[in-house]
């Protein structure tokens, strides 16, 4: 055992620093020190006044003394904010490695600010006031989820709005994996003392919506931010609250149980909204009256528009006993109570912004009482019979559902519709701003003015011949949810003074122009009022804030207000490279592109093992930095020791064959990019491995079944039998899942069913086409397999890790080479830094003993077994 032990440490030592590829000027390779030092950028906003700007930052990961926490959106890693006035950044509160904090919403005036804190057991909802430099921490828990917008709303500048949980209960989101030991322990000490029982019970029903008829416990509270004082305004478990622009109303959406699927309908990705949503009007001027414009309805959670005086409000929504396919837009209008359903017959709505497994309408906007939404023309069916709102890009499987070029139509009640960028060769879904009876969207490289009438205005005519429209423009956060649109919208502009953010004033016509700090930095944040933008920039591996004005004559010399990860200049660069190369698709001989990151030694003269990152969706650019945001499965750990990391290009469009395998062409399509990189003298040709985690590790098992090209494999966190995957539940959702916005039956269920998934069968269920799920599933070919495979897997990740363990018996049973390492106590996401640093150990270990012929790492793993 001691020698064991002597030989685990010597190899650990080579692996974290001992290789020889240190530089000249005493620069090392990346290696799992650099990543565990890793400093993260949370959310960045300004105040409504511009005079403040609020960053969330994390410490260094390896810093922070709790692990068991899921990170969330704005909320990585147990962040602290910082405020920067006066060009310096400075901590709003004293730092703590247990608690982490974030910031959802300022009050318009910009003098107070509402702040999340999380601790290991707890999240609590507080506001901040600059004036005072004192906090207000509330007794009530916020309500808070991974898939539905639940930011609180500010109704003045002295009072707000929040979803609270119920007395004595707190989210278990971001306390998943703690909520899942303490409950199993309970239950199981409740059963092993014999007197209570410990039964948990699944119902179904035949009309499928009992469940939706029970609304969750919660409360909404009205808070005033001076004095504390917080009282109830309405029960019920609330999100995607929403004020209207007169401050008049506020729509609130009551979450009640789940709705099961339809059976004659496939599973769309809208459904992971499990919960059933009730909208709720509230009257905040008449005693918080409340109204229900559709109480037999089912409301998407992001697409609630008002229009602009606060009279007519339109929302997404299906009936109860009907399926998202057959949702339509319902009007409400607040002064005389009239409502009812808009009809868009005739028209597909287009869920371009949200293609995936939340496929969702696109944004809608009021231009008078006339209703302008993006959408596709259906074709081949008679207009009054057509599907109402198919909302994917699923067509009939004889043809006779044809969809027409997704624009802008302006519907109205008695359904007919007018196409409003008809003219234009390419529309942008994103909706940048409404104005009177105007919308405005970016077309043909610029931006347009779209009237009621159809008539047409480009808003940017000479600003600059290469413009781009910023996210900043129309996103408020992760959550998308729908909120007031500005009359001021952000672009970026590339000509030959360099990049510039420009500043455009619909309502003057007027724009103005910021430098950017350097062709690669990256916008952050914006604010109008004070004319100022925040840019990232890397360096060196280190990430610089700049905070940037429009009066600013210079950028070149500006000092960063914040810089992030320093101990990476000390690290050798990765280089880049994009190679092309014909690739036949069965018909003809197309030009594609993939990319390749090369390891600091690379020279022409010598060719390197080479790994293909494998990922369901990637088109042929490289996906990590070493500067980024930490990663725990940052493969460039990888190309830092030698290898060449490959990221083929494989959309889903290229992979899915004419048969509807939707894996048919993976092998042919990624051996094309592998083939280039060894003709074009990259790659040895013996030395090939391959990589997939998550939506990469059937693929990466697959391909193993097709060929026998790759010598090692490595594939994390995925499934392997899509017959058992489909309506599986992991460990965490069957201890948690009925308190916790996991997604779940179906969830697992829509991967495969719906048509806005990577890995559609087009509706197939298992027990009516069971073949399709066999051909995608690395299971059945298991015995195909020569490749030396490793299986990592975390036990309460939300894909359950039986479909590993399946994967490894089929492997164990057939005697191939294979390892299975599960790491108890994570999820989807590797968090333990022990646990990270083995992970990538045993990796790197199995990659250097079959792509390197290196005994150590074969020591090193059996080190470890011993261990």
């Amino acid at each position: 055992m001691l020698f064991w032990r002597l030989i685990f440490i010597m190899i650990l030592l080579m692996l974290t620093g001992g290789v020889s590829l240190a530089g000249a000027d005493g620069r090392h390779p990346y290696n799992v020190d650099d990543l565990l030092k890793t400093e993260t950028l949370g959310s960045i906003g300004f105040d409504p006044t511009g005079r403040r700007l609020v960053i969330a930052k994390s410490p260094p990961y390896e810093d922070m003394i709790d692990f068991a926490r899921i990170p969330i959106a704005g909320a990585q890693y147990q962040n602290n904010l910082y405020v920067v006035t006066l060009g310096e950044a400075a901590p709003l509160f004293k730092e703590k490695s247990d608690v982490g904090y974030w910031s959802p919403v300022f009050s318009p005036d910009g003098r107070r600010l509402i702040i999340y804190r999380q601790s290991s057991e707890t999240v609590d909802v507080g506001v901040y006031d600059f004036t005072s430099q004192k906090t207000i921490w509330l007794p009530s828990a916020p309500y808070f989820a991974a898939l539905l917008p639940t930011r609180p709303v500010w109704i003045s500048n002295e009072d707000f709005v929040f979803a609270a949980m119920p007395p004595g209960r707190t989210p278990v989101t971001v306390t998943r994996k703690r909520e899942v030991a303490r409950r199993l322990f309970s239950e199981w000490e409740k059963a092993w003392q014999g007197e209570l029982p410990t039964a948990h019970v699944l119902k179904s029903s035949s009309g499928g919506i009992d469940q939706a008829k029970d609304f969750k416990p919660g409360m909404l509270i009205k808070v005033n931010a001076g004095t504390g004082r917080m009282t109830r305004i309405s029960d019920g478990l609330f999100a995607g609250l929403q004020l209207s622009p007169d401050r008049h109303y506020l729509v609130a959406l009551k979450t009640a149980g789940i709705l099961q699927p339809d059976p004659d309908y496939p599973i769309n990705g809208t459904s992971l909204s499990k919960n059933r949503l009730q909208l709720i009007l509230i009257d905040l001027k008449n005693n918080n009256k409340q109204t229900i414009p559709c109480r037999q309805c089912d409301v998407f959670p992001n697409r609630v528009e008002w229009s602009a005086d606060g009279g007519r409000l339109v929302f997404f929504s299906r009936k109860l006993r009907e399926p998202w396919s057959q949702g339509q837009f319902f009007q409400y209008e607040t002064a005389t109570g009239s409502s009812g359903f808009i009809s868009h017959d005739g028209l597909d709505l287009a869920p371009v912004s949200s293609a995936g497994l939340m496929a969702a309408p696109d944004r809608a906007a009021w231009i008078g009482n006339r209703l302008a939404v993006f959408a596709r023309p259906i074709l081949g069916l008679d207009r009054k019979s057509s599907n109402r709102a198919s909302i994917t890009e699923q067509a009939n499987a004889d043809g006779s559902l044809r969809l027409g070029r997704s624009d802008w139509f302006l519907i109205g009640p008695d359904g007919n519709h007018r196409n409003l960028t008809a003219s234009f060769t390419s529309v942008s879904y994103n909706l940048l701003s409404v104005i009177g009876d105007a919308i405005y969207v970016f077309a043909d490289g610029n931006v347009w003015q779209l009237g009621a009438d159809g008539s047409h205005r480009n808003m940017t005519a000479g600003i600059s011949q290469q413009l781009s429209f910023s996210e900043l423009s129309f996103k408020d956060d992760v959550t998308n949810i729908s909120q007031a649109l500005n009359s001021k919208i952000t672009l970026q502009a590339s000509g030959d003074d360099g990049r510039e953010v420009i500043f455009l004033d619909l309502k003057k016509g007027s724009h103005i122009k910021i430098k950017s700090p350097s062709e690669t930095s990256r916008l952050l944040a914006v604010s109008y009022e004070s004319e100022t933008a925040v840019f990232v920039k890397v360096k060196d591996g280190a990430t610089a804030l700049y905070v940037v004005r429009s009066d600013d004559t210079t950028v070149s010399g500006k000092t960063p207000v914040m810089t992030l990860n320093r101990h990476l200049e000390n690290v050798l660069p990765l280089k880049v490279k994009k190679i092309t190369y014909a690739y036949d698709n069965g018909h003809d001989r197309e030009q594609l592109s993939s990319c390749m990151t090369l390891p600091p030694d690379w020279g022409p003269d010598k060719r390197y093992p080479l790994v293909v990152y494998e990922h369901l969706g990637v088109r042929g650019q490289c996906g990590f930095t070493i500067s980024e945001a930490f990663n725990p499965h940052n493969i460039n750990l990888l190309a830092a020791r030698g290898y060449i990391i490959l990221y083929a290009n494989n959309s889903p469009k290229l992979i899915r064959s004419e048969d509807g395998n939707p894996m048919g062409n993976l092998s042919k399509l990624v051996l094309s990019a592998v083939d280039a990189a060894i003709d074009q003298g990259y790659a040895d040709p013996d030395r090939i491995g391959v990589y997939g985690e998550s939506d990469g590790g059937y693929p990466a098992l697959l391909l193993l079944a097709d060929t026998d090209r790759f010598k090692a494999a490595v594939a994390g966190n995925s499934a392997t039998n899509f017959t058992s995957f489909y309506g599986s539940k992991s460990l965490t959702e069957r201890v948690i899942g009925a308190d916790d916005e996991l997604p779940p039956y179906l969830a697992t269920m829509t991967m495969t069913e719906s048509a806005s998934s990577k890995i559609s069968l087009q509706g197939a269920r298992p027990w009516e086409d069971p073949e399709k799920y066999i051909n995608i599933s690395p299971l059945f070919f298991a015995d195909k397999i020569t490749t030396p495979v490793m299986l990592l897997h975390g036990d309460l990740d939300i894909s359950s890790s039986d479909q590993f363990h399946e994967m490894f018996s089929a492997l164990f049973r057939l005697r191939k080479e294979a390892v299975f390492v599960e790491y108890w106590g994570e999820s989807h996401g590797t968090a333990s830094p022990a646990n990270i640093r083995d992970r990538w150990h045993q990796i790197i270990a199995w990659y250097d003993k079959y792509l390197k012929n290196d005994k150590a790492g074969e020591v090193s793993i059996k080190a470890r077994d011993q261990e």
